[in-house]
């Protein structure tokens, strides 16, 4: 009841000093916040070498395989969140579209 008292008072024609304090007593919502900034986390697709199942590679998400000449001998894995992934394959991936990693390694 407190919100829509406030809300209702800070769309009343009030002077701008009063109605920015009343929108500031308002309630704010970390979800909205999040989603409604430039902060993203990316996500990338993981595909494992199927002669080579030691060998993995990260691409961006719905990025595919467009730089390798045989796609046939990777497997998509599943999908990896950036913060799942090491400085390094982030430097790599954001240089060259891709990174190589060598699984238990």
């Amino acid at each position: 009841a407190r919100v829509r008292q406030l809300q209702n008072h800070a769309d009343c024609a009030v002077p701008h000093r009063r109605k920015a304090r009343l929108l500031s007593l308002q309630p704010t919502c970390l979800v909205s916040r999040i989603t409604h900034s430039t902060f993203e986390i990316a996500e990338f697709d993981f595909y494992i070498n199927l002669k080579k199942p030691t060998l993995g590679l990260y691409v961006r998400k719905g990025a595919g395989l467009p730089d390798l000449v045989d796609t046939s001998q990777w497997q998509f894995d599943g999908h990896v969140w950036q913060s799942e992934l090491t400085p390094d394959i982030l430097k790599g991936l954001e240089a060259n579209g891709h990174a190589f990693q060598e699984l238990g390694a």
